[in-house]
């Protein structure tokens, strides 16, 4: 009899059998208990302790104990933690308690605070869990805060000390919710996305369709685990396959970027991601300082998405590892979103990225004409829909499928699609109970624009994002990658651009950081930076800001906060270094 699970029948594939997370955990700690499941790296170098399956499904039952002396059943309880094992710990604990889990960013100001506890009150979570690394700050934070007194907050320390033998399974089905993920606030308040067992376990399927990996993956990581991406696709997913996976903190990347590729040459990775500006970092990493001896042969799938991959960034990383053992066809875009627990659709492994170069004034027009001269516009394609997912490309006015080669929004429909928004039924049935004539399927509207070709996914921007200008559709991230590219002093991959009403008339804003460093002339920044957009795209920008770098606000993802900005510039919010406005 299976001791752990004892009404589990194993079949041929037991995995694909399971209906919840604390299931296909338990199934791990009872098929292999003493295989690796996580190795922390301290510093985002030195292997810390790694931890086993048996040992992290002994953990997280004790943790589950003690909450469920605490709090109910289908309880929200907050999570805030970097990456550490004891979010491992708790996480999964309390998820087997049957509660819901809401991972939260740490706080590293006030105004992180107060976003914490604002969102606390919106998941009507009772408590809070926090990593004992964390007490002073959070101590302090918390007595500076106004209100969030009604939130009891515990210590992770402070758990796993009931024995696991109190532990009592809860009667979990696929449908109950098991983690409410927020949504990165990219394009407005941030939403909380209720993820249940069956999506989690669903979108594991898809990862492993794209990744083709079993118990022999090995992973890398540096994705923040209270991030989707970070949660579902790099601490879910291993446990899913099997695998082993080596995780270093988010802050530990970003002060040096390329302890993450050094961990996959010494770790002899399989598979790895970060969103577009990992790779963007690295590479500028190498350029800067030269490439250190690595093998990274063994590295065979290098997702990306989380944002538009940019065709430029792929090139220069695949140029700047090659002398290391990368291959270019080891490069994955894909593209996915919260409202779909993660991936929706992703390309062939071992082939090369599919690039397509496209007449940008058609484009802008909502039509895809192939074209290698003039003024173009160079996209990756994110692979068609996988396994059982559904992709359509649908008129935002009409509410009418499109076909091949025309511009719409991106409609998704599978098992991987959430339950809905918390607490906001009319835009739950808005977004998550989209109808195509004659087709009874709820589809997911997803605000991104795009257009499929031969099965292959185009992303081209977010619909709320299109700017409208003299009767012309531009795409903001279009007009972003020309910005950045203008001159050296501009910061890649942080500008946003924008409209605004003035008098009647759309009018075109751009706010860019300049560099860390000497600050460049900002007469000739902004001279150039017109005229990138007006030898791109035929327009000229009636705005432009230049400002400090590190002064506008990113998502959890690494995304610019497009609304936040634009409503930071209509409010006169902005600190600028040099301001142009033609009105």
């Amino acid at each position: 009899m299976n001791e752990l699970l004892p009404n589990l029948t194993l079949v041929e594939d037991p995995v694909a059998s399971l209906r919840t997370v604390p299931e296909v955990l338990a199934a791990r700690a009872e098929w292999h208990p003493d295989r690796v499941a996580f190795t922390p790296l301290l510093r985002g170098e030195a292997p810390g302790e790694p931890v086993t399956y048996g040992a992290l499904y002994r953990r997280a039952r004790r943790v589950a104990a003690d909450l469920q002396a605490r709090v109910a059943p289908g309880t929200p309880v907050v999570l805030v933690f970097p990456n550490t094992p004891d979010f491992l710990d708790v996480f999964l604990g309390t998820i087997l308690a049957g509660l819901v889990a809401v991972p939260l960013a740490v706080p590293r100001n006030g105004r992180g605070m107060e976003r914490l506890l604002s969102l606390a009150g919106t998941a009507r979570a009772p408590l809070a869990i926090a990593s004992p690394s964390m007490r002073l700050r959070l101590d302090r934070m918390l007595g500076d805060a106004e209100g969030g007194h009604g939130l009891d907050w515990v210590y992770a320390d402070e758990l796993g000390q009931t024995d696991a033998t109190a532990f009592r399974e809860p009667s979990l089905g696929g449908e109950a919710v098991a983690v409410l993920q927020f949504t990165s606030g990219s394009t407005g308040t941030p939403k909380g996305v209720m993820v249940r067992h069956a999506n989690i376990l669903h979108n594991c399927l898809l990862l492993q369709e794209a990744c083709g990996s079993g118990v022999d993956m090995r992973m890398v990581s540096w994705l923040p685990f209270f991030h989707d991406w970070g949660l579902f696709g790099c601490l879910l997913f291993p446990i899913y396959t099997g695998g082993s996976s080596h995780f270093l903190d988010p802050a530990d990347f970003l002060r040096r970027p390329m302890r993450w590729i050094e961990a996959i040459a010494r770790t002899e990775a399989t598979v790895s991601c970060s969103p577009n500006f990992g790779y963007e970092l690295c590479a500028a990493a190498v350029e800067d300082e030269g490439l250190p001896q690595l093998d990274l042969h063994a590295w065979s799938m290098a997702m990306m998405g989380a944002e538009p991959v940019r065709p430029q960034t792929m090139e220069r990383f695949a140029r700047a590892f090659a002398p290391a053992g990368f291959s270019a066809e080891a490069l994955y875009p894909s593209y996915g979103l919260a409202e779909s627990t993660l991936i929706v659709t992703g390309g062939g492994r071992h082939a090369a990225p599919v690039s397509l170069s496209v007449d940008r004034a058609a484009l802008e027009r909502g039509q895809v004409i192939a074209s290698e001269t003039g003024s173009k516009r160079t996209l990756i394609g994110a692979g068609p829909a996988l396994l059982d997912q559904r992709v359509a490309i649908v008129g935002p006015e009409t509410g009418l499928a499109l076909p091949d080669n025309q511009v719409g929004e991106v409609w998704v429909a599978g098992p991987s699609v959430a339950l809905g928004y918390l607490d906001r039924p009319e835009e739950t049935a808005e977004v998550f109970a989209a109808k195509l004539p004659g087709d009874p399927t709820p589809w997911l509207r997803t605000g991104d624009l795009g257009f499929l070709r031969d099965g292959e996914l185009f992303v081209c921007g977010r619909l709320k994002d299109v700017i409208i200008k003299a009767g012309a559709n531009y795409f903001a991230e279009d007009i972003e990658v020309s910005a950045e590219a203008a001159h050296p002093g501009l910061r890649p991959g942080c500008g946003a651009a924008f409209g605004v009403e003035v008098d009647g008339t759309e009018r075109l804003v751009i706010v860019h950081e300049v560099n860390y460093g000497p600050k460049p002339d900002l007469d000739a920044v902004v001279g150039a930076l017109q005229r990138a957009v007006k030898i791109d795209h035929d327009v000229f920008a009636d705005a432009v800001i230049v400002v400090q770098a590190g002064t506008l606000e990113k998502t959890s993802s690494g995304k610019i906060r497009r609304r936040h900005t634009k409503a930071q510039f209509a409010d006169g919010a902005l600190d600028p270094l040099h301001a142009w406005k033609s009105w």
